[in-house]
């Protein structure tokens, strides 16, 4: 991860330098394709109002590994871990300073549901306003509406980072409600991570979204430093795919000695059944798994990272393999989660599968194959007469 921080003002674009000489006070919201420095700007964001004096202060992530990921870089800009916080330990920790402790059961968007209502229940009751300096919050289009009325009731100041392209998780969108409370929105025009390749494949996926900008226009990433690449197998069986993955690490490792290599599954139990194998293999002591769970710290000594689509949210790998990929139809939003994996790759982008894969999925990784001539009629029947 040694570029992934900004070490001076010198390396931002103009876009960027707009960010930070925002002034201290007012609400604002900052958009932006993936790889464009948006968790970057929120974290100097708030290291800006914490040498400003301003204590109460904290950045609200929504998973765990994102949670981690951002105190890695907090320790190059001396800004306290401790002040970077998930959404849910957020909600916990407000809830016991006004003495209240729920502990629901259900489905996720159930238990999601009873916390904000807990909430907003407190803050009635306690008539409460204002009472953080600041509330910054990275991938802000994954809350929802009431989330982001309670961020914006509790705090002085809110900062949200987003990008309505990689909403990933279930409810209504709240764009338009953070517009609604921001000051100024400020659009980031241009990104960093993704090589050429990969903007093809992501572009693919998500080319009829209203207003979308393709990636592969706003690129400033080095194509000439470190080319980029997509490949696709199929393999006889998740075992069989892992095992593929496996192969080609050696390899990734020694081209890429200081950067993260991702295995990403769409569902807890592939990313099981890939882990078995990575971690008995000569891996397995570079290699982690990242649940995405209340345990999980992210691992500055580790390369290999093994984990799923949600709890990989947010991060970035040089070289990126995304195994059982014929799931990702069973899964709400599946486009948006495909265009979010994808864009998780800087220069390596491998897929596999079993099954058939979806349609637009498998279109978008035709995007970067040779132009196909058109088939004979003898091909047409099957090359039989």
């Amino acid at each position: 991860m040694s570029e992934t921080w900004w070490v001076g003002q010198e390396e931002l674009d103009d876009d960027q330098q707009k960010v930070i000489a925002l002034p201290e006070s007012g609400n604002y919201l900052v958009t932006g394709p993936p790889g464009s420095g948006k968790t970057n700007l929120l974290l100097l964001r708030a290291n800006y109002l914490y040498l400003a004096g301003l204590r109460n202060i904290q950045i609200v992530t929504f998973t765990r590994s994102l949670r981690e990921f951002i105190a890695s870089g907090a320790d190059q800009y001396d800004f306290p871990a401790s002040k970077i916080v998930t959404c849910r330990e957020w909600q916990i920790d407000f809830l016991h300073q006004y003495g209240k402790h729920i502990d629901p059961s259900g489905e996720f968007e159930e238990v999601r549901d009873a916390y904000v209502e807990e909430m907003a229940n407190v803050a009635n009751e306690n008539h409460l306003e204002n009472i953080y300096h600041g509330l910054l919050l990275d991938e802000a289009q994954d809350y929802t509406p009431k989330e982001i009325e309670l961020f914006d009731r509790l705090s002085e100041r809110l900062f949200c980072v987003a990008d309505e392209r990689q909403k990933i998780y279930a409810g209504d969108d709240s764009l338009n409600t953070i517009s609604d409370r921001v000051n100024e929105t400020i659009k980031l025009q241009f990104h960093y991570r993704n090589g050429v390749n990969i903007c093809r494949v992501a572009d693919e996926i998500a080319k009829r979204w209203n207003g979308y900008r393709p990636l592969t226009e706003s690129s400033n990433y080095s194509e000439s430093l470190n080319p980029s690449t997509v490949d696709c197998t199929r393999c006889s069986s998740l075992e069989t795919q892992a095992h593929t993955i496996v192969s080609r690490l050696k390899h990734q490792i020694t081209a890429f000695p200081d950067e993260c290599i991702g295995i990403l599954c769409p569902k807890r139990e592939h990313m099981s059944t890939v882990w078995d194998v990575v971690s008995n293999s000569e891996h397995a002591d570079d290699a982690f798994l990242l649940h995405g769970s209340a345990g999980d710290t992210f691992p500055a000594d580790k390369k290999v990272i093994v984990s799923t689509f949600h709890a990989a949210k947010g991060l970035e790998f040089r070289a990126l393999h995304l195994a059982g990929c014929e799931h990702l139809r069973r899964f709400g939003n599946n486009r948006r989660m495909a265009f979010t994996a994808v864009t998780r790759a800087k220069t390596v982008l491998s897929v596999y599968h079993t099954d058939d894969l979806h349609g637009y999925f498998e279109a978008a990784l035709a995007a970067v194959e040779p132009a196909t001539s058109p088939p004979s009629i003898d091909a047409v029947f099957g090359g039989k007469k």
